[in-house]
């Protein structure tokens, strides 16, 4: 909720600002960087980057363990 939220403190900042431009801007990039990671990234180590799956390739990607396990496996 946080980042949510930023993002569009941030956006309605720049619109009353008159820089709607960079506010659009700022939108393009982080969706670019949504697609890129989803799309092209995840894929690429062999995870689905819609569902996430297998699990396991996914926890150990991002370095943490899945809930209700411990690092030992």
């Amino acid at each position: 909720m946080l980042k949510v939220g930023l993002v569009v403190g941030l956006t309605v900042a720049l619109s009353y600002l008159g820089l709607r431009w960079v506010a659009y801007g700022l939108i393009s990039a982080l969706g670019l960087g949504v697609v890129y990671v989803h799309a092209w990234w995840l894929p690429r180590h062999g995870i689905n980057g819609w569902t996430g799956e297998p699990k396991e390739k996914y926890y150990a990607l991002l370095g943490v363990s899945p809930r209700g396990q411990d690092r030992t496996g």
